[in-house]
């Protein structure tokens, strides 16, 4: 009988279908690289196909649910953010239009 995979070696994202959105984004080499092998890896493991921009969303999704400070943000209906002391490490072409 063949084994099934552990939980914990499944992917985390859920790929159901929800209408996308465009947006348009660039990141780092590094970080393009791992989509594209997070993409495989729902292949190998799930049979289903993952293109780079359900990999992103369900990454971002993922994210913003486990980020607790988003998460009590969202259910104070805060339409502030806290504005943090520190500077911003973006650099002057993240605010820039």
């Amino acid at each position: 009988m063949p084994k099934t995979p552990r939980a914990s070696a499944l992917p985390k994202l859920d790929f159901s279908e929800d209408p996308l959105k465009e947006l348009r984004v660039n990141v780092r080499g590094s970080v393009h690289a791992l989509i594209a092998r997070y993409a495989e890896f729902v292949e190998r493991t799930r049979g289903q196909k993952a293109d780079k921009n359900k990999v992103v969303d369900g990454g971002l999704e993922v994210f913003f649910a486990e980020d607790i400070g988003f998460q009590k943000f969202l259910k104070d209906g805060s339409t502030k953010p806290a504005v943090s002391a520190a500077p911003s490490t973006a650099g002057p072409s993240a605010t820039e239009p």
